[in-house]
């Protein structure tokens, strides 16, 4: 098998779409056009401004970013009462990206309050487990600005942070707290700040069982910073947003960095976990 499946093999992990690594970038909505209909369900059509409607039109999927591009800073207020009159979770996921589009006052302390408090204790589904992930990838967003935001994520890197968190109860038992480590680290990169790259290079000095689990997600976060390098966050988001585009992760690894960074990925995630007789764990990839 090639290292690029082993790399992608180790991101199917319990099935999970936006797991780690590539499917943390492949989008659960449909492929193709998408409708320009006002949504009916989860906040309907009252009180939706017109230009909003279009990203209201999927309430419950990634929007392209096509439908992100327009938005400014004075949508903010619009998009956070939607956001506060849609009671379904799984319809939140579009004002998810687009309050992580606009980003400012407010909107990271809406996204941690969900992530760490919102839903103690409370049964959620896959779906909408994936709408409070994607809730890191937009703070993601959000940290480009804000502090507060960039630290929590910096904090959401490390498993310790999450287990002293009031979080829902996960359909995926045992692995969300893993899940949400793994965007965190992704999501530090999707910031874009000045020190990213030196803090993904410090998770390197992490023990063999962090490594194991996570060494995908710092390489993810490693292709994502060169990919706002390249053609700045506008381009990083058209790869998030797009619908199970690889090509320019391809392309990354036939580089020398990208290359050097596939290699070492592979090297810590072969094999079975650190410290288990296991082999057959979800996140070990297929040998050579």
């Amino acid at each position: 098998m090639s290292k690029t499946g082993l790399l992608l093999g180790s991101a199917i992990l319990l099935g999970v779409v936006g797991a780690v690594f590539f499917l943390a970038i492949i989008s659960k909505g449909r492929s193709g056009h998408h409708g320009e209909e006002a949504a009916t369900s989860g906040t309907g059509d009252t009180g939706t401004p017109e230009h909003l409607r279009p990203l209201m039109a999927e309430p419950g999927e990634r929007p392209p970013f096509e439908r992100l591009a327009p938005l400014q800073e004075a949508d903010r207020s619009s998009l956070l009462r939607l956001y506060s009159e849609t009671s379904d979770l799984s319809e939140r996921r579009a004002l998810v990206w687009a309050l992580g589009h606009v980003g400012g006052k407010g909107v990271a302390d809406v996204f941690i309050g969900a992530l760490t408090a919102e839903f103690k204790d409370k049964a959620l589904s896959q779906t909408e487990e994936d709408v409070l992930c994607d809730m890191i990838f937009a703070l993601g967003r959000v940290a480009e600005r804000d502090d507060g935001a960039y630290a929590f994520l910096k904090q959401g890197a490390d498993p310790a942070f999450w287990k002293g968190k009031q979080l829902w109860r996960s359909p995926r038992g045992d692995y969300r707290d893993n899940l949400l480590v793994s965007y965190s680290i992704q999501a530090v990169a999707i910031s874009g700040r000045p020190d990213a790259m030196s803090f993904l290079e410090s998770l390197k000095a992490r023990g063999r069982g962090y490594l194991h689990a996570f060494a995908g997600d710092i390489t993810q976060g490693a292709f994502y910073l060169h990919l706002r390098e390249k053609g700045g966050t506008d381009l990083l988001m058209r790869y998030m947003l797009a619908h199970n585009d690889k090509s320019l992760f391809e392309e990354w690894i036939q580089t020398a960095k990208g290359a050097r960074w596939l290699e070492w990925a592979n090297e810590k995630m072969r094999g079975p976990v650190p410290g288990s007789p296991e082999q057959g764990h979800p996140s070990t990839p297929v040998p050579e």
